[in-house]
Order: structure tokens, then C-alpha cells, then sequence
């Protein structure tokens, strides 16, 4: 397993627009290769976290290119640049 982990500060005011334009990309977000989960945990007000759940480090690597478009079209709607934590499981329960 290799997650990616995406920060994202956006305006308050576009969350709603955000989850719609996120709903619209739905289908080729399904699509990328090895994607077995992604949420979103709403961290605060104006801040969230995509947690991407992959079956290999190479399939993260090249959903990460879709990740960014998608992310692309909502720039917009953000207050800074998206950070991303990328690596494999090395524990779990």
C-alpha cells in the first residue's frame, strides 16, 4: 500500500463549489490505475486533507498527474498551494 496525502487550504465561501467540481470528476478519479480509496477529511474551516490510497508507489506516481489536473481546476478556489506527504505503509492495525 502507498498513500498520498494532499493539505489543501481553500476560501470558506467555495466549499460547496469544491465538492461539486469533485462530484463532476468523479468517474475519472474511479478510473486512475491502483486507486483503491481516497477521502477527504475536512481538518478545519477553510482546510482540508485527501488521503489516496494506491496498491504501489508507480501507480501513485502517475495518479498523481490526474490528482493535479483535477486539482488544477479548483485552484481557484484556494488560498495557497496544496502540500502532498507521499510513502508506503511501514505499520498498520
Amino acid at each position: 500500500m502507498y498513500y498520498r496525502i494532499t493539505n489543501v487550504s481553500f476560501k470558506p465561501e467555495s466549499r460547496d463549489a469544491i465538492f461539486a467540481q469533485a462530484d463532476n470528476v468523479r468517474d475519472q478519479l474511479a478510473a486512475i490505475a491502483g486507486l483503491s480509496a481516497l477521502h477527504t477529511v475536512e481538518t478545519g474551516e477553510g482546510s482540508m486533507m485527501l488521503v489516496a490510497v494506491y496498491d504501489s508507489q508507480a501507480n501513485a506516481e502517475e495518479g498523481a498527474k490526474v490528482a493535479q489536473q483535477v486539482l488544477g481546476t479548483m485552484a481557484a478556489h484556494f488560498t495557497a498551494m496544496p502540500t502532498q506527504s507521499v510513502g508506503p505503509v511501514v505499520w498498520s492495525l
